[in-house]
């Protein structure tokens, strides 16, 4: 469970993460009027093209906040279903003093209405790799430039209302797997984390 626990995370926050990153440093009164040039620069990024098809609302303070609704993250070629991941709704929180120093802190980060679909190939290679390998729309230089990024710190993290199914292309063997909420939580970069998880 662990494992299909850290790779769902991973799936879910690489891609929203990027979206927030690109959001809070654009300097645009209406994001909407944005929306396809920021929907190209993420896919750039993560590799797979994303399409945001909802409401961008950005409110500019101390610690700005975003909401997002409505993102879809397009599948791999050989995948069974057109899209990997699609999310209701994001909202977030970063502290502006905390970039002035190079760290990223998002004391809030909650994803609602996930709908995740994960599966390998015959050969194993799973389709939450979003950099692949001969990829037209993926900068090589770029992607390889993703591991250098320093890990943000959440103070807040929730997942509600995710629907997860995996399929594994060498065995056979598929896994459903419904989740009411994660949260992860901790005061600051040096106190313990907490974990609350409900699913089934």
């Amino acid at each position: 469970m662990k494992w299909i626990l850290t790779v769902l995370s991973a799936v879910v926050l690489l891609p929203v993460l990027f979206l927030v990153a690109v959001l809070f440093y654009l300097d645009a009164a209406d994001l909407s009027q944005h929306r396809d040039i920021i929907a190209e620069q993420v896919s750039k990024l993560v590799g797979r093209s994303l399409s945001l098809n909802g409401e961008l609302d950005l409110n500019i303070s101390m610690t700005p906040s975003i909401v997002i609704t409505d993102i879809a993250v397009a599948n791999t070629s050989w995948a069974s279903e057109p899209e990997m991941l699609t999310i209701q709704r994001v909202e977030a929180e970063v502290e502006l003093s905390a970039l002035l120093h190079g760290d990223i802190h998002i004391p809030r980060f909650h994803v609602k209405g996930v709908k995740s679909s994960l599966e390998t190939d015959a050969d194993g290679l799973g389709n939450w790799v979003l950099a692949e390998p001969g990829d037209e729309d993926v900068d090589a230089g770029e992607a390889g430039k993703t591991g250098e990024l320093k890990l943000p710190w959440i103070g807040d993290a929730y997942i509600g209302d995710v629907e997860f199914t995996y399929h594994d292309g060498q065995s056979g063997q598929s896994i459903t797997a419904k989740l009411d909420y994660a949260r992860v939580s901790t005061a600051n970069p040096e106190s313990p984390t907490e974990f609350d998880i409900v699913g089934k």
